[in-house]
């Protein structure tokens, strides 16, 4: 959750009170429903990896994100050389995430299904 964006909606809710919705939305949203959207695209875009015949690509969510998602399954983290990535090992494959380091791929994810 991002506390920047709860305290600047908490701060407008006092001179203009139709922003505590917006601040109650997005406390639902951050505490309740994140976690399972971020899970089902991650989920997604890895099926769709497999299905192309690959064992790598980019899938289209922030590193950030899959590293919260790959620790909330078991994940650890791995220094591998210059390259920090995260590594779930799960029936019947393992997963590593890795952050790009090309500029024109920064808001997405490497991935890597062994």
């Amino acid at each position: 959750m991002n506390w920047i964006v709860v305290a600047g909606l908490g701060g407008l809710g006092f001179a203009f009170p139709p922003v505590w919705i917006a601040l109650g939305l997005y406390l639902v949203w951050a505490l309740f429903l994140k976690k399972g959207l971020r899970g089902s695209i991650i989920k997604k875009d890895i099926s769709a990896l497999l299905r192309s015949g690959r064992q790598s690509g980019y899938i289209g969510v922030h590193y950030h994100e899959a590293e919260a998602y790959a620790l909330q399954f078991g994940g650890r983290k791995t220094n591998s050389g210059s390259e920090m990535s995260l590594v779930i090992n799960g029936a019947p494959r393992s997963v590593e995430f890795s952050e790009p380091f090309d500029d024109a791929e920064k808001y997405k994810t490497y991935i890597s299904v062994e």
